[in-house]
C-alpha cells in the first residue's frame, strides 16, 4: 500500500539460492534463467523503475524460477544516476553517477551476471568479455547488453524477445499503466 502514511510493500520470501552460490549454470538453465530475468525487468520498466543492484547476491535461482532481490536499489527511470553497486555488475555510467536512470542500465548487469554463470568468472568493467564469441547463446542474446553506453545497449524487451519470440508484446498488454 503505497498511498497510506506509512507505505509498505508485501512480497514472497525469498526462495532458491543467490546465484552467487552457483560457479556455473547449464546451457539449458541459462535460457530459462535469462527469459525470466528479462521479463523481471521488463515489468520494472513498465512501472517506470529501474533496479541498479543486479549482482549475483541479489538473484535468486529455485531451478526453475528467477526471483530478484535489492528493492532498495531500485529508482524511478529519468533521475539523475547516484553510484550504485559493484563492478562489473553496475554500469559504466552508473559507477560514475553520469546522465539519468534507464531501463537498459539493469541490462548491463543482468548481462554481467548472465556472463559470470555461464563461465564461472565476472567480466570486464567497461566492455563486452574478449571470448563472448565462445558462448554462442550468450554472443548471440547479448553482445549489445555489454554495450559502454546505456543508449547502444537493448532494453529489457529486445533482450527478452531475442530468448522469447512476442513474450516482451504479451507482458506490455498484461501490464496496465501506472496511474
Amino acid at each position: 500500500e503505497l498511498d497510506t502514511a506509512e507505505p509498505f510493500l508485501l512480497y514472497e520470501p525469498p526462495r532458491g539460492t543467490a546465484v552467487s552460490r552457483i560457479h556455473v549454470m547449464g546451457a539449458a538453465d541459462q535460457e530459462v534463467f535469462t527469459r525470466d530475468l528479462m521479463l523481471a525487468l521488463c515489468l520494472l520498466e513498465g512501472q517506470g523503475l529501474v533496479p541498479r543492484g543486479i549482482s549475483p547476491a541479489s538473484v535468486l535461482w529455485d531451478g526453475a524460477k528467477v526471483q530478484l532481490w535489492g528493492l532498495e536499489s531500485v529508482t524511478r527511470i529519468g533521475r539523475p544516476r547516484r553510484p550504485w553497486g559493484r563492478s562489473p555488475f553496475c554500469p559504466p555510467e552508473q559507477r560514475g553517477g553520469e546522465g539519468l536512470a534507464d531501463p537498459r542500465d539493469a541490462v548491463w548487469s543482468a548481462a554481467q551476471v548472465l556472463y559470470r554463470l555461464a563461465t564461472g568468472r565476472p567480466g570486464p568493467a567497461d566492455r563486452p568479455p574478449a571470448d563472448l564469441g565462445d558462448h554462442r547463446k550468450l554472443d548471440q542474446t547479448l553482445r549489445d547488453a555489454f554495450a559502454p553506453r546505456a543508449a547502444d545497449r537493448p532494453t529489457p524487451a529486445q533482450v527478452l524477445d531475442l530468448v522469447a519470440p512476442g513474450a516482451a508484446r504479451r507482458v506490455r498488454l498484461a501490464v496496465p499503466p501506472d496511474e
